[in-house]
């Protein structure tokens, strides 16, 4: 049972797709003329407006990719761009030597120019064109993608990273459903979240009940792996590994979870606030990536004998009871406006697009520095 809101479910599963990037339907590229609302994942070269053409002086043994696209409304009157968030990753030969000044040969690929900021430099690089670029490999460049928006929303955006294929990192798996478990003990209140008493849902609190036991059983699981994997495949192994059931991986985002015998845990569950997010520790701060599940690749060195963390939580109010602050894909803070304004349909209403950044824009507090 699901409280009586005043907007439909699938408005609220709009926004919350540009809340937590809950991208995506898998797409050919040629549909996306004709299916312009749907949104798009890829890790396909071809799909990607970043794409190397080579690299000077050193073996590229692979290089990865991933594009999800989220569609706003704004062409429909609404507030919300378009967004895209992607990444490239350059896995490098055993034998490279120093990867903090690789030459690669970037190609701004279909219609979109890109800015490359690298080295406290800008490098523009017009449609279609390719540009000899020097990076460092070991930190996160940024490239912006023009897509018509201003400057300053940052809106489409790649980061590019790599590294040598023999280098390990170690990312440690958990779930986290302390918010479930307080409503059940009549313990959870976030204001403007609001959750009906679970004695007046008595299917629903069933449940979730029956789905918080399942989760309780599961114990935190660290695997190492290559550097440049992405969270999707370290989830997909701890799905292998335990009896936990996912829903979604393939798409971006995971949508529903449950141990294999229990009930599921799945968005709007409880509320229409409500939703798996998932917060990363990579030594530097805790905090939400902003990308999908499968757009986040572990790419960073962390403190000697701690292993990068990855903790799935089950929000009622959009990632506001989590507590976590927002930074950019690669953990470093400075992203875009947040909005500090209460999800209503009135408030959303009355803001202006220049406010807002679809992934955060309804948690209801500021950006927050990654510490």
């Amino acid at each position: 049972m699901k409280l009586n809101l005043k907007m439909s479910k699938r408005n609220l599963s709009g926004l919350l797709a540009l809340m937590m990037l809950l991208s995506v339907f898998l797409l050919p590229v040629d549909t996306l003329a004709a299916k312009k609302r749907e949104p798009f994942y890829s890790t396909k070269k071809a799909d990607s407006y970043v794409q190397v053409v080579s690299v000077k002086n050193k073996t590229l043994v692979k290089d990865h990719y991933s594009t999800s696209i989220v569609y706003g409304d704004k062409k429909d009157g609404g507030i919300y761009e378009d967004v895209l968030r992607g990444n490239v990753y350059l896995e490098m030969a055993n034998g490279s030597d120093d990867l903090s000044a690789v030459q690669v040969e970037l190609k701004a690929a279909k219609d979109k120019s890109l800015q490359v900021i690298t080295g406290g430099q800008t490098v523009q690089i017009l449609a279609g064109d390719t540009e000899e670029v020097t990076l460092n490999l070991n930190e996160t460049t940024l490239v912006k993608v023009d897509n018509d928006n201003t400057k300053e929303d940052d809106q489409w955006s790649y980061t590019i990273s790599g590294g040598k294929s023999n280098e390990t990192l170690e990312v440690q798996v958990s779930i986290n459903v302390t918010y479930p478990e307080k409503w059940l003990k009549k313990d959870y209140n976030i204001a403007g979240f609001d959750t009906p008493d679970p004695e007046s849902v008595p299917a629903e609190k069933a449940k979730v009940s029956d789905a918080v036991a399942g989760f309780k059983s599961l114990h935190p699981m660290t695997y190492q792996v290559k550097k440049g994997t992405k969270a999707d495949k370290v989830m997909a192994q701890y799905e292998h590994d335990t009896n936990l059931v996912i829903s979604g991986l393939e798409n971006n985002y995971i949508n529903k979870m449950n141990v294999r015998g229990h009930a599921e845990l799945e968005e709007f569950d409880i509320n229409s606030y409500s939703g798996w997010m998932y917060t990363i520790n990579e030594g530097e701060g805790w905090y939400f990536p902003n990308v999908g599940v499968g757009s986040k690749v572990f790419d960073k060195q962390v403190q000697a004998n701690e292993p990068i963390k990855m903790i799935w939580h089950f929000t009622m109010a959009y990632g506001q009871d989590i507590g976590a602050p927002w930074g950019a894909p690669d953990g470093t803070p400075g992203m875009p406006y947040a909005a500090n304004s209460r999800r209503t349909e009135k408030a959303f209403k009355q803001l202006q697009v220049k406010d807002l950044v679809p992934q955060w824009a309804d948690s209801n507090r500021a950006l927050n520095p990654v510490k």
